[in-house]
């Protein structure tokens, strides 16, 4: 795995910062510089894309009984998204589906975030939630899992959604350059279908 500061001086050597310096070290430096800024500035943009969302009352319907995937998202009861660890969604990974609409919502930043400070490594909420947006552009083809809980966001939650699919694709570790453009197109779909109903209402 490339550790991120080789991934910055690879992707952004021709900004300014990195171009400018004479020597290899001010060079990795500077380029040090920048990824803290991308990632100091991705962390603002999903902060206040998320702000009024509030940690839920309850994280999962347990209507279909107690199974190993409701008990992951149980875990989550009560906490904070900003205090979920990396190595906490890989402890309850299943989580993910098992979510209620409302917390799927609330600890979707927790994902963006954790993912986009580590775009070169495998994590699986992140690649879980590509899958969810690698959808065919036929929204009547779309299922409930989707319409439920990505349907209907404010227009700067989808304007993080689609930043931190920028920033992956950057990297294309985690997907294929065409899921990550048909997840951005389906967060287009969702961001128009919901600003044409606003409209209407």
């Amino acid at each position: 795995m490339k550790h991120p500061l080789v991934h910055i001086v690879i992707n952004y050597v021709g900004l300014v910062g990195c171009r400018t310096s004479t020597s290899l070290g001010i060079r990795l430096v500077s380029c040090w510089k920048l990824y803290k800024f991308i990632k100091l500035n991705m962390l603002k943009i999903i902060e206040n894309a998320f702000s009024l969302r509030t940690i839920p009352s309850e994280v999962v319907n347990f209507g279909k009984g107690i199974t190993s995937e409701t008990n992951d998202a149980n875990w989550f009861k009560n906490k904070d998204w900003h205090d979920i660890t990396w190595d906490d969604w890989e402890a309850h990974r299943d989580a993910f589906f098992s979510f209620t609409p409302q917390a799927f919502l609330y600890y979707l930043p927790s994902i963006l975030r954790l993912s986009s400070e580590r775009p070169d490594s495998l994590f699986l909420p992140a690649e879980a939630l590509l899958q969810v947006l690698d959808r065919s552009p036929v929204v009547e083809y779309w299922d409930e899992f989707i319409l439920t809980r990505l349907y209907g966001l404010d227009f700067k939650e989808y304007e993080a959604i689609a930043k931190w699919i920028e920033v992956l694709s950057d990297s294309c570790a985690v997907a294929s350059e065409d899921t990550l453009g048909r997840a951005f197109d389906t967060i287009a779909l969702l961001q128009k279908s919901s600003i044409s109903n606003l409209g209407k209402s």
